[in-house]
């Protein structure tokens, strides 16, 4: 039986050849972990994330504030250019060829566990590429809280990009405010025009299958402030 599927263009071996030069490459970050040293009741890598985060620690009976001295970020910058020139090579290489009615969008996530999430920062350092060069028709951003930072690196999308804007969060079950929601999107037309703007939720209610601490009820209403919002900007 034939399944109707046309390969315009065959890049499978461009990006697994991309991928393959990646695992061939060892970054080596951290300290292993181990037992208490001899001379104190932490183990090198308890002593290591202390100096990398800075902490406020109890010694000898005084309490003594340590700053952040992040030294085992010189590793990930070390080998950073070559891996990001690799990531970018094999995923430029997924995304050509593609017909010219299929619609690819590409979505940036802090982390979306139980209501939790693992990482925050603006958009600012990933703008120069995600924004202005990847080879997608729209954007998902999260910008749900003060996480996400600013909507100044909208300015470096590309004309060809739309962008939607995940200003409802799905971490909780309490309604954001229509009004500010109508704000933050008028805020957000300052970089870019109102009509490649588009609203959405900040993310899935369930990206791993406990979901998010939201009832199936209160998803929807998450949804029908979306859809009031957008038939209210983009009438």
């Amino acid at each position: 039986m034939k399944s109707g599927l046309t390969i315009r263009e065959d890049n499978y071996s461009v990006v697994l050849d991309a991928l393959k030069q990646l695992s061939g490459t060892d970054v080596l970050v951290g300290i292993p972990a181990g037992p208490p040293r001899d001379d104190a009741p932490l183990s090198n890598a308890e002593l290591g994330y202390l100096q990398s985060t800075g902490a406020t620690v109890e010694i000898d009976g005084e309490t003594v504030t340590l700053p952040p001295r992040p030294f085992l970020d010189m590793g990930i910058e070390d080998s950073r250019d070559k891996t990001t020139e690799r990531l970018k090579l094999a995923a430029q290489s997924a995304l050509e060829g593609k017909a010219d009615d299929m619609v690819i969008t590409s979505h940036i996530c802090r982390g979306n566990y139980h209501s939790t999430f693992f990482s925050s920062g603006g958009y600012a350092p990933v703008a120069d590429y995600v924004f202005a060069q990847e080879n997608v028709d729209a954007l998902f951003l999260e910008y749900d809280d003060e996480r996400s930072g600013d909507f100044a690196p909208l300015a470096k999308v590309s004309s060809d990009k739309q962008v939607v804007l995940g200003l409802i969060t799905t971490k909780s079950p309490k309604l954001e405010s229509k009004e500010a929601v109508i704000a933050r999107i008028n805020e957000a037309a300052k970089y870019i025009p109102i009509e490649r703007l588009c609203l959405s939720p900040q993310c899935g209610f369930a990206s791993c299958e406990i979901g998010n601490k939201l009832t199936e009820d209160e998803q929807w209403a998450k949804l029908e402030l979306v859809k009031e919002i957008a038939e209210e900007v983009w009438k």
